[in-house]
């Protein structure tokens, strides 16, 4: 588990109205396999990972397809946490990658990614 400099959150951040292709691109940059999905005010929205784009290409034969169409709006989010229980986060959310912090707008404040070998 480690904490995600606010000038790395690029590689872990896209908008609702990018293509999929570009979600990729993020993924294979930040190793994860995740990204977050934020509207056009920052505010979180959503998740995808790169099992939500597999089978969306498959399902649909395109990358075309927008953010906001494949994003998982059903995610795991914290909105105050200490720093002790942040692991306890990743414990018990086996297939839990990226942990966002976000205050009462769900604006992001925080990021936390785990990476399993």
């Amino acid at each position: 588990m480690y904490k995600i400099n606010k000038k790395e959150y690029y590689k872990y951040t896209s908008f609702q109205n990018e293509k999929i292709i570009h979600i990729l691109e993020k993924i294979e940059i930040n190793k994860l396999g995740t990204v977050l999905i934020l509207s056009k005010d920052e505010k979180l929205l959503g998740v995808i990972t790169d099992g939500d784009i597999r089978k969306s290409i498959l399902k649909s034969r395109s990358l075309n397809i927008l953010a906001s169409d494949v994003m998982n709006r059903a995610f795991i989010f914290s909105h105050d946490i200490k720093s002790n229980d942040i692991n306890n986060y990743f414990i018990n959310h086996k297939h839990l990658r990226l942990l966002p912090i976000v205050d009462k707008n769900l604006k992001l404040t925080e990021l936390y990614g785990y990476a399993r070998i």
